[in-house]
């Protein structure tokens, strides 16, 4: 029984030096080596169980001494120590056992792990390949922004697949040796840094995409407005210039041209902003509805446009120009006739002595004296109608040959007028002027005879003058009348 228990004793613990030696369980860099690992304390485990028949038998032993009293107890002790030692041995290679399965197994989850991340990685990298790049046409765009989309709403699932790879890796690294540390660390980074290069890049896609994209539709967006604005303005001024009915007609119709002329100024920014970018757009896509051809059919369209609008400004300028023109020598010959008319009113009032009626004859003849520039400026009127009257509707030639008819009327009457007043202060100055003649000549006789009642008065007070004490106030009286009638009759 002692020779047994020091060959197992010595058995023992030269398993214990083997585990010890053979670095039983270590930490390996590889699968496979982790493999051989797992299969070499497997080996040892086995061996280790062979061996647990004997140790019952030793056991078996020692309790058989100790019932028949051949021992001091010491042998069951020594047993049981072996047997404890034994069990201990077997718990401590099953755990490295364990622990060698678990190495492996996490490390083949890994390599499965970081295996279906590379390709769904590979798989993604592809989707973006394809989306990459702005040229093509907008449709070949949208697509690639869908692509794009598409990709970064699998932006979710990669985190998951990436996270789930860390912490796969995470329990890998526990059991593997430095090199192996090394390795799983340097495919961890590879993996994180494409990925994130592959989310930058979508993201950088996306964004181009999007502005690109944006910039399309907006460029369309405001071609669509110029040229629906060229295609109203066409109409416009396709149609012919109507005559108007007047002056206020007409520069409503001038306006509507200039308004048209401000918007081509307004409007030539648009298309050089349009033209510009679509050049930008170009570059971007080599699309061909923004190569040099299009745009040079646009500046034409719009460059022709601008041409006729000019143009029918002009000719509406000029029919406001004659209509003015128009206007003013009627005013101008109003003016004058309103003036006339007043003049002739002024001076053809006929009280006053000779010396006021002469003056307002002279006023009178250099009023029909000035008829020269009332004519001319009528003659300047019918001059200017008939350029006018082209330009002008039928109801507004009408009601300007009523005005011109009007005019007229009114020239005529203010001529008779002033013939007639002249008349009258003629044949008033030549009373007035006989009337006079008369008048001093009546005077003259009137001084004559004042005279001559003045020497009668004298020699009648001589007369007189004896008389004042002789005779009586009836006799004076009588006298005095005898002495006035013979004045009388001798006048």
């Amino acid at each position: 029984f002692e020779d047994q228990c020091k060959s197992w004793s010595l058995w023992l613990h030269e398993k214990e030096e083997r585990i010890n030696t053979e670095a039983l369980g270590e930490h390996k860099q590889h699968i496979p080596d982790k493999k051989d690992e797992v299969q070499k304390v497997e080996a040892f485990l086995e061996e280790l169980l062979l061996a647990r028949e004997s140790f019952d038998k030793l056991s078996q032993k020692a309790q058989f001494l100790s019932e028949k009293d051949y021992s001091t107890g010491m042998e069951v002790r020594l047993a049981s120590q072996q047997f404890s030692a034994y069990q201990n041995l077997i718990k401590e290679v099953k755990e490295k056992l364990r622990l060698s399965q678990i190495a492996l197994q996490d490390h083949q989850t890994l390599e499965e792990a970081l295996q279906d991340m590379w390709t769904w990685v590979k798989d993604v990298q592809g989707k973006l390949s394809y989306a990459e790049g702005t040229l093509g046409d907008k449709v070949t765009l949208e697509k690639r922004h869908l692509q794009i989309q598409e990709i970064l709403l699998m932006k979710g699932e990669g985190e998951v697949k990436l996270n789930m790879a860390i912490g796969k890796a995470e329990q890998t690294l526990k059991t593997s040796n430095e090199e192996g540390q090394k390795v799983i660390q340097s495919q961890l980074q590879r993996l994180k840094d494409l990925w994130g290069s592959i989310v930058s890049t979508s993201v950088s896609c996306q964004s181009l995409l999007e502005f690109v994209i944006n910039q399309w539709n907006c460029h369309l967006e405001k071609k669509s407005q110029l040229d629906q604005w060229l295609d109203s303005t066409d109409h416009k001024l396709k149609e012919p210039l109507e005559p108007q009915n007047g002056l206020k007609e007409k520069f409503s119709q001038l306006d509507c041209f200039q308004t048209i002329v401000s918007e081509v100024e307004e409007r030539s920014n648009d298309l050089h902003q349009l033209i510009v970018k679509a050049r930008e757009l170009h570059e971007k896509t080599q699309d061909d509805s923004f190569g040099e051809t299009a745009q040079e059919e646009l500046k034409t369209q719009f460059t022709n446009i601008a041409t006729v609008a000019k143009e029918k400004m002009k000719i509406a300028e000029d029919i406001v120009k004659d209509h003015l023109l128009y206007l003013d020598a009627v005013h101008e010959f109003s003016d004058w006739l309103h003036s006339a008319k007043e003049e002739l009113h002024r001076w053809s009032d006929t009280s006053g002595d000779l010396s006021a009626i002469q003056k307002k004859l002279a006023k009178i003849n250099e009023l029909i004296d000035s008829r020269q520039t009332g004519e001319g400026r009528l003659r300047r009127i019918q001059t200017l109608a008939p350029a006018v009257k082209k330009n002008t509707s039928v109801q507004g030639g009408k009601d300007m040959d009523a005005e011109m008819q009007a005019l007229q009327s009114d020239w005529k009457q203010w001529e008779e007028n002033a013939f007639q007043s002249r008349n009258r202060l003629q044949e008033l100055e030549s009373q007035m002027a006989w009337s006079e003649q008369e008048f001093a000549a009546q005077a003259v006789l009137l001084e004559e005879a004042l005279q001559h009642f003045s020497t009668l008065l004298a020699t009648w007070s001589q007369d007189l003058t004896p008389l004042d004490s002789k005779h009586t106030d009836q006799e004076l009286v009588e006298y005095w009348h005898r002495e006035k009638v013979k004045c009388f009759l001798s006048v």
